[in-house]
């Protein structure tokens, strides 16, 4: 229960000498530091005044060049307010945790929420014996801060939000494909608490973990691609032209590949991963009359890879966010095309000098530093500097907030990639 403080100090801590000591020296004492140690700042005339009104006029103990926080204390406890420097502190802003305090803290609830979120994976993977291996492998690996893939899984990726959906949707397609073949909308409504919730990588890690390949292990509704710029669809005659249509058509992929032709003589397919940049490069750049962007939807719908096969577009660019999750859809269409995929716009500088995002909990930044890290190791090449960068810290950057700045460099590289190929004349 927090000490009631005599109302006149508390005007004091209001004063311009009294907040600026109260800030400096909860700083120094959650850094660890003792009260033993002198705090050194320069201290105005005025602000000495405010000092000196409180802790008396001995420079031993308040100067202008800092305080003498055991001697300030025990001044502090010798007025008629009768308490310490800690009190004081507490009564100002609540109380005083050490930074390794914190830490200690922090690390016990992140071990709390990583044992929480094995213990519900494991509750799914014992109920379906297909997934016996992945739940031993997944008991015999070491607790730590962060939720990690144990070494050896059949779904091959590095990321825990990855693998748990793969292992969550293996567990319900297990027992119901022993008499049908699945939708796969059906198993991400049922699996994954919503039929829009897969992403490409999650859906290539579960392919992997029940070892059939995704067109025979689920059942596909067809999927739009929205397009702008140099693509024709005819079928005898002309179906849409996505280079007319303002500002934007969209396609079904499969069926534009099965009815009809397709022809695109872009100098290459721009992948753009959210809607506003999406439009931003149709409405106020002249980049779609030589390229076709595609809005990705803020994932890899699955019809694109099948789409981006059929037209065998010159060069394939990618632009999305500066974040993990970016950087796995640029390395989720080079393994789906089995081809290189430049990233644009998407260097440490960028991300460096771009707006991050909030996360809504502290240990969110753990996550992604952990996942950045790995692909520092493993992603694009050319996404590798961006991904170790992210690691330092893992503060994220979307797209939308650097759409503009970033055009100009996006724009150049791809006339870059263009010229360096020799495609220009």
């Amino acid at each position: 229960m927090r000490r009631a403080v005599d109302p006149a100090l508390l005007a004091w801590t209001k004063t311009n000498g009294g907040k600026e000591f109260c800030a400096k020296a909860r700083e120094k004492l959650v850094r660890g530091r003792k009260l033993d140690k002198w705090l050194e700042y320069t201290v105005s005339e005025k602000n000495l005044e405010d000092l000196q009104a409180l802790f008396g006029h001995d420079e031993r103990v308040v100067n202008a060049t800092g305080v003498q926080l055991r001697k300030a204390d025990l001044a502090l406890r010798r007025t008629r307010f009768g308490i310490g420097l800690h009190q004081l502190l507490i009564a100002v802003d609540g109380p005083v945790i050490s930074a390794r305090a914190r830490k200690r803290y922090d690390d016990r609830v992140s071990l709390l929420r990583v044992v929480q979120e094995r213990a519900a994976l494991r509750q799914v993977m014992v109920l379906v014996p297909q997934l016996d291996r992945e739940c031993q492998l997944l008991e015999a690996l070491e607790l730590g801060p962060t939720s990690q893939v144990p070494p050896g899984s059949a779904t091959e990726t590095k990321s825990w939000p990855t693998y748990e959906a793969a292992i969550r949707a293996a567990a319900y397609w297990y027992p119901e494909s022993l008499t049908r073949v699945p939708w796969e909308k059906e198993v991400a409504s049922n699996a994954l608490s919503g039929s829009k919730r897969w992403t490409m990588a999650q859906l290539e890690a579960f392919s992997r973990l029940v070892g059939i390949g995704l067109k025979e292990a689920l059942q596909w509704t067809d999927s739009l691609i929205r397009v702008a710029g140099p693509l024709s669809w005819t079928n005898q005659t002309p179906i849409a032209d996505a280079g007319l249509a303002t500002p934007w058509i969209d396609i079904p992929a499969q069926g534009s590949i099965e009815s009809g032709e397709l022809h695109c003589p872009a100098d290459g397919v721009l992948l753009v991963e959210n809607q506003t940049t999406f439009e931003h490069l149709r409405r106020n750049t002249d980049l779609t009359k030589t390229w076709l962007c595609v809005w990705l939807e803020g994932n890899i719908s699955k019809g694109l890879i099948p789409f981006l096969r059929h037209i065998n577009p010159r060069h394939v660019a990618a632009w999305c966010d500066l974040d993990p999750d970016g950087i796995e859809i640029v390395q989720s269409v080079e393994n789906g095309l089995e081809r290189d995929v430049l990233p644009v716009g998407m260097t440490p500088e960028i991300w460096a000098n771009g707006a991050k995002l909030a996360e809504k909990k502290p240990e969110d930044h753990v996550i992604w530093q952990h996942a950045a890290a790995a692909l520092a190791e493993h992603g694009p090449e050319l996404l590798r500097p961006l991904a170790a960068a992210i690691a330092t810290n893992g503060d994220r950057c979307e797209q939308e907030t650097i759409q503009f700045e970033t055009t100009p460099v996006v724009v150049r590289q791809l006339k870059q990639l263009v010229t360096s190929s020799g495609d220009m004349p």
